[in-house]
């Protein structure tokens, strides 16, 4: 281990705190972007699901209509084109659904918080480390001090 009053080993942990503040608020950064995409996806693959859902509900049975010559009678009319707009919808959602869950955002998320709950660990310990190293510098300049005050007291007598 490296002396702690060494101006090489100061330097040195100096510009290791310096990295680790900026990959740890890199991460946190990265995390919230995560999270936010995250929710933007769930919000989306929720709303195009109700949308689907609903659609497929209204139209199951068929578009009523009224006929306009005739205003007491309704008219069933089964489409086929609009099933099979129903049944893309749904196999959209059903894709996209499978593409948000594989990119694992929220995965990720709790990843990069890990990681900068330990980078942050990782900068206390440097940053204890500094104190102990500028207390070592203190006391070396006290006892240089204290040493030459003796010396200039011995040379007055």
């Amino acid at each position: 281990m490296k002396d702690p009053t060494d101006k090489g080993y100061r330097d040195f942990m100096l510009d290791l705190e310096r990295r680790v503040r900026i990959v740890r608020s890199a991460r946190i950064e990265a995390a919230k972007r995560y999270r936010r995409e995250d929710r933007f996806y769930k919000i989306v693959t929720t709303v195009f699901t109700i949308l689907v859902t609903i659609l497929s509900v209204r139209f199951a049975f068929g578009v009523i209509t009224i006929d306009a010559n005739n205003p007491s009678e309704i008219l069933i009319d089964k489409d086929d084109k609009l099933a099979l707009i129903i049944l893309s919808l749904s196999i959209y959602v059903t894709l996209f659904t499978l593409y948000v869950s594989s990119r694992g955002d929220g995965e990720k998320v709790s990843r990069f918080q890990s990681n900068y709950m330990e980078l942050t660990r990782l900068h206390f310990d440097i940053n204890r480390a500094l104190a102990r190293a500028n207390e070592g510098i203190k006391k070396c300049e006290c006892e240089h001090f204290s040493l030459e005050n003796e010396y200039i007291k011995a040379g007055k007598r």
